[in-house]
Protein backbone atom coordinates (compact mmCIF):
# COMPACT_ATOMS: atom_id res chain seq x y z
CA UNK A 1 0.00 0.00 0.00
CA UNK A 2 1.58 3.28 -1.01
CA UNK A 3 1.72 5.90 1.72
CA UNK A 4 -0.06 9.15 0.90
CA UNK A 5 1.88 12.41 0.86
CA UNK A 6 1.32 14.64 3.86
CA UNK A 7 -0.93 16.97 1.82
CA UNK A 8 -3.06 14.13 0.39
CA UNK A 9 -6.34 13.04 1.87
CA UNK A 10 -6.00 9.46 3.11
CA UNK A 11 -8.84 6.96 2.90
CA UNK A 12 -8.89 3.17 2.89
CA UNK A 13 -11.36 0.38 3.58
CA UNK A 14 -10.07 -2.15 6.11
CA UNK A 15 -11.53 -5.63 6.05
CA UNK A 16 -8.72 -7.72 7.54
CA UNK A 17 -6.19 -7.49 10.35
CA UNK A 18 -3.45 -7.92 7.75
CA UNK A 19 -4.62 -4.82 5.89
CA UNK A 20 -4.74 -2.86 9.16
CA UNK A 21 -1.19 -4.03 9.87
CA UNK A 22 0.19 -2.80 6.54
CA UNK A 23 -1.79 0.44 6.83
CA UNK A 24 -0.41 1.24 10.30
CA UNK A 25 3.15 0.63 9.10
CA UNK A 26 2.66 2.80 6.00
CA UNK A 27 1.14 5.66 8.01
CA UNK A 28 3.99 5.57 10.54
CA UNK A 29 6.58 5.60 7.75
CA UNK A 30 4.75 8.46 6.04
CA UNK A 31 5.34 10.48 9.20
CA UNK A 32 9.04 9.59 8.97
CA UNK A 33 8.97 7.85 12.35
CA UNK A 34 10.72 4.73 13.53
CA UNK A 35 8.80 2.40 15.82
CA UNK A 36 10.79 3.90 18.72
CA UNK A 37 9.78 7.45 17.78
CA UNK A 38 6.13 6.50 17.51
CA UNK A 39 6.37 4.69 20.83
CA UNK A 40 7.77 7.80 22.48
CA UNK A 41 4.82 9.83 21.19
CA UNK A 42 2.42 7.27 22.66
CA UNK A 43 4.33 6.52 25.86
CA UNK A 44 4.92 2.94 24.66
CA UNK A 45 7.99 0.85 23.98
CA UNK A 46 9.28 0.01 20.51
CA UNK A 47 8.39 -3.59 21.25
CA UNK A 48 4.76 -2.66 21.90
CA UNK A 49 4.58 -0.69 18.64
CA UNK A 50 5.88 -3.78 16.85
CA UNK A 51 3.09 -5.87 18.40
CA UNK A 52 0.48 -3.24 17.47
CA UNK A 53 1.70 -3.15 13.87
CA UNK A 54 2.15 -6.88 13.41
CA UNK A 55 -0.81 -8.18 15.43
CA UNK A 56 -3.45 -5.41 15.56
CA UNK A 57 -6.14 -8.01 16.32
CA UNK A 58 -4.50 -8.46 19.76
CA UNK A 59 -4.63 -4.76 20.64
CA UNK A 60 -7.43 -3.23 22.74
CA UNK A 61 -9.59 -0.77 20.83
CA UNK A 62 -8.68 2.13 23.12
CA UNK A 63 -5.00 1.61 22.32
CA UNK A 64 -5.71 1.44 18.57
CA UNK A 65 -7.67 4.69 18.85
CA UNK A 66 -4.64 6.32 20.52
CA UNK A 67 -2.45 5.09 17.66
CA UNK A 68 -4.93 6.51 15.13
CA UNK A 69 -4.86 9.87 16.93
CA UNK A 70 -1.07 10.15 16.89
CA UNK A 71 -1.08 9.17 13.20
CA UNK A 72 -3.71 11.88 12.55
CA UNK A 73 -6.35 9.47 11.19
CA UNK A 74 -9.76 8.51 12.52
CA UNK A 75 -12.00 5.48 12.60
CA UNK A 76 -15.22 5.89 10.60
CA UNK A 77 -17.90 3.20 10.53
CA UNK A 78 -20.41 3.05 7.70
CA UNK A 79 -22.72 0.55 6.09
CA UNK A 80 -20.80 -1.90 3.99
CA UNK A 81 -20.78 -1.23 0.26
CA UNK A 82 -22.37 -4.08 -1.68
CA UNK A 83 -19.89 -5.82 -3.97
CA UNK A 84 -20.11 -4.93 -7.64
CA UNK A 85 -19.91 -7.43 -10.49
CA UNK A 86 -16.28 -6.48 -11.07
CA UNK A 87 -15.40 -7.48 -7.46
CA UNK A 88 -16.23 -11.09 -8.31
Amino acid sequence: MPAPSSSERFETVLRTAEHLSSTLKALRKQQGWSQSEMGTRLGLSQERISVIENHPQRVPLNQLLSVFMVLDVELVLRSRTPPSAQDW
